[in-house]
């Protein structure tokens, strides 16, 4: 039996999310473990980058000095510096007032080389939809339990960052469909 987890929806206000007049702001949260496909995301981001230049890449988040290092070899390597924003571990409340500012939440788990998987879903995810942001994450451990895939979020293959960059289009190419998934995802929630 699936039972699901739920967050306290007074602390998650549902925000409509339309074309940013000049940015569009692409969201994820998590440590810099491995398993949260942080590489993924970043490929992603260097993909999108090649079409689209209205964007950022922000990132709460924090891990061990290796993790850290590592993370901002990715950002050079790819050459998208400029588009991604490390804020470090913040505060819940200014956490979710970040995620109340994004328009696309980011999180493609997969499971690390180490076998450590999710073993559910982030909870990110969950205020994400709580708060009616479009998800583009990964077809892994219970997230299609929480992102209905074409209708609260879109799911790609686990380390399949090009189908990631299609999503990450398509939710800034189609701004009526943020609002769209956002509304269904706050309603799963709900």
């Amino acid at each position: 039996e699936v039972q699901h987890l739920g967050v306290n929806l007074e602390n998650y206000k549902l925000k409509l999310r339309q074309k940013s007049p000049d940015n569009t702001i692409i969201f994820q949260s998590a440590s810099y473990k491995a398993k949260k496909g942080f590489f993924y995301s970043l490929k992603a981001i260097k993909e999108l980058s090649k079409t689209h230049q209205n964007f950022e890449f922000r990132i709460v988040g924090s891990g061990t000095q290796e993790e850290v290092l590592e993370m901002e070899g990715w950002i050079r390597e790819f050459g998208i510096g400029d588009k991604v924003h490390l804020l470090g571990a913040l505060p819940h409340s200014e956490y979710l007032k970040e995620l109340a500012e994004s328009d696309i939440f980011l999180h493609p788990s997969v499971t690390a080389p180490d076998g450590d998987s999710e073993g559910g879903s982030p909870v990110g995810i969950t205020e994400a939809s709580a708060m009616g942001i479009p998800v583009v994450s990964s077809l892994h451990a219970d997230i299609p339990e929480v992102v209905l895939n074409g209708k609260s979020g879109l799911l790609a293959p686990e380390r399949d960052y090009m189908k990631l960059a299609e999503f990450l289009v398509y939710f800034i190419d189609n701004p009526e469909k943020r609002t769209e998934f956002g509304l269904f995802g706050r309603k799963r929630i709900e």
